[in-house]
């Protein structure tokens, strides 16, 4: 029976209650955090839980996510985030879910015919920020449904805000399917249930670890959720994530790849059904991701590999590109060995120059070691709001490759494979 009713929540909505495949989640990041995502910023996936989180989404980005359910049934998403300079930001979204074939008999347990169960939804969202402390969002939804030979179209309106955005402390509040139409299959109509989601993050060491809290009630449904989610950067380019709820446990990975103008990436998550008691079979999200053009900071080294002692490549050239939303206060560029130090340090007010120098020495004027150094770009804008750009700059190479030197007593023939020279 638990198991029926696990099938039940994840394919058909919660013990049958119509829209409840809203209330899932989209992308293996979000999944893989418990699904804690109402008060997350800078995420496509944002718009299904609260649509305020766009707002502060700086590039362009496009995801497109995917999970296989039971009995050969598909969940999908696919989501769209366009910035704008002065009028906030606008999104897009697909969301589908198709439970595969299913076996329908009669009530002598005689086959009768295969239905499939589909459900659709289309987001449209517009999110901005009214003042530095607050953002708002909404969400126009057109949703299609079908079971067997019925079929049903239906509306619904999400609406959400963001305190404190740009803070560390953030807190997230939205109220899903808040004004909507019913769906209605032969002659009786279902309502959509409205959900209410409250949630918090907190991003600490400059973002590197962001802890999760959610929490968030259906009307239909009787029953209060919960969810918690950490979020760990043990580099720049990698991310550890794992999650709890009600009733699951999830965890996951992603990577992504940084690219002149852009960065391509892919989440892992997956979560044990701890409700069925083992019954119920591991169910798991991959998400592709692709970020590019819009508002954002990039640094990009001339070289690799270079050495401040030699006579040629002994300059290492940074180009700077730098795109705000708003006025520019100021910036700072900051060089790194590999253990964190800082070694090197250019900052200044107003717009950043397009390029730097940097002859491999620190802030005292000394020639650094040799090793493998990072950069971290920070663009602050007038109303405290930061785009930033970390990574790999470069490694400083001044000693000469490995080898042997072989001498020999005048007369002596070489060594076979060492030529003599004269």
């Amino acid at each position: 029976m638990v198991v029926i009713k696990l099938i039940n929540l994840l394919i058909f909505g919660a013990w049958g209650i119509p829209g409840s495949f809203m209330l899932y989640s989209p992308t293996a990041r979000a999944f893989s955090l418990g699904s804690a995502f109402t008060a997350f910023t800078e995420d496509p996936a944002t718009i299904y839980f609260n649509p305020a989180g766009i707002a502060e989404t700086n590039p362009q980005e496009i995801q497109f996510s995917q999970s296989p359910l039971p009995l050969g049934g598909q969940y999908g998403w696919v989501g769209y985030v366009r910035p704008t300079l002065k009028i906030g930001n606008f999104g897009a979204a697909l969301l589908f879910m198709n439970s595969g074939k299913i076996e329908l008999t009669d009530p002598e347990a005689k086959k009768r015919e295969d239905f499939t169960h589909f459900e659709t939804a289309f987001y449209f969202t517009y999110a901005r920020e009214i003042s530095r402390y607050f953002d708002a969002g909404f969400s126009y939804k057109i949703l299609f449904k079908n079971v067997s030979r019925y079929s049903s179209v239906a509306h619904s309106s999400d609406i959400g805000f963001i305190l404190f955005p740009q803070s560390v402390y953030r807190f997230g509040l939205s109220f899903i399917n808040l004004v909507s139409t019913p769906y209605k299959l032969i002659e009786e109509f279902e309502e959509i249930p409205l959900a209410v989601r409250a949630g918090f993050v907190s991003s600490l060491f400059e973002g590197k670890l962001n802890l999760l809290l959610d929490f968030y009630t259906v009307t239909e449904w009787g029953e209060n959720f919960y969810s918690f989610g950490l979020e760990y950067y043990p580099i720049d380019i990698l991310s550890i994530r794992i999650g709890f709820s009600k009733y699951d446990f999830s965890a996951g990975s992603g990577f992504f790849l940084k690219l002149p103008g852009k960065r391509i990436g892919i989440d892992f998550g997956g979560a044990y059904q701890f409700e069925s008691q083992g019954q119920f079979p591991m169910t798991g999200f991959i998400t592709l991701w692709f970020s590019f053009a819009g508002f954002r900071v990039e640094v990009t080294p001339n070289v690799r590999v270079f050495s401040p002692r030699s006579r040629e490549n002994n300059i290492l050239r940074i180009d700077l590109f730098t795109q705000a939303r708003k006025e520019i206060e100021k910036w700072q560029f900051v060089v790194k060995d590999s253990k964190g130090e800082i070694k090197r340090i250019y900052k200044d007010f107003g717009i950043p120059p397009s390029e730097l120098l940097w002859d491999g020495r620190d802030d005292l004027g000394i020639l650094v070691q040799d090793g493998s150094y990072y950069y971290e770009f920070r663009v602050v804008q007038k109303d405290g709001s930061i785009l930033i750009d970390n990574g790999f700059l470069a490694e400083i190479r001044t000693l000469g490759p490995k080898g042997e030197i072989f001498f020999k007593e005048k007369g002596e023939k070489p060594e076979e494979g060492i030529e003599e020279k004269k």
